[in-house]
């Protein structure tokens, strides 16, 4: 799930910091741009579709559960030296 997915992240990124390797480091920026793109993508449709169905919750979570990801996705990001 999202949690044990960004703990991955997060993981992975603290061991290409220590190993200090800059390509992987770029290629995992990389990755991290696209999935938040992905996630920023998504934005539009989940709120037509709340427009059109306000009484479901499930709406509602899939877009606290993607706001949450592209949070957590910036910090990291953050942690990458350009």
């Amino acid at each position: 799930g999202f949690l044990g997915e960004m703990f991955f992240l997060q993981e992975a990124l603290d061991e290409l910091l220590e190993s200090g390797n800059a390509d992987e480091l770029s290629g995992m920026r990389d990755e991290m741009r696209k999935r938040q793109k992905d996630i920023e993508a998504d934005y539009a449709p989940l709120f037509k579709r709340l427009k059109d169905h306000p009484e479901d919750s499930e709406i509602l979570q899939q877009l606290q559960t993607h706001l949450n990801a592209e949070r957590y996705l910036r910090r990291l990001l953050g942690r990458i030296p350009a």
